[in-house]
């Protein structure tokens, strides 16, 4: 058992679970839907607080991940239209030319 109750990073919970990133995520959310639910039976109107504020965080962290995704695509497309097409190398060279009828 660990010493220090230090947070681990998704990144080093992924590497150390050896699960994939969209499994965590998922797992989040249904820590933070029952955490909402135990909220309203218990009838704790700060617990409820809460959960509604992570639960607006969660919301908050997906929006900035769709964003991040999308400008990272426009990135990849503006980057690629603006450099030159690739010219011939020693490997392209060499290729047969298609026979000629």
């Amino acid at each position: 058992m660990r010493k220090n109750r230090q947070a681990l990073s998704d990144a080093e919970i992924t590497r150390r679970a050896a699960v994939n990133p969209q499994y965590l995520q998922r797992h989040r959310d249904l820590k933070a839907e029952a955490e909402t639910v135990r909220a309203h039976f218990a009838q704790d109107r700060p617990r409820a607080a809460a959960a509604a504020a992570a639960r607006q965080a969660e919301t908050a962290m997906k929006a900035l991940r769709n964003v991040n995704q999308r400008l990272i695509v426009e990135n990849s497309r503006l980057i690629s239209a603006d450099c030159p097409q690739p010219t011939q190398t020693s490997a392209t060279v060499f290729v047969r030319a298609p026979p000629t009828v």
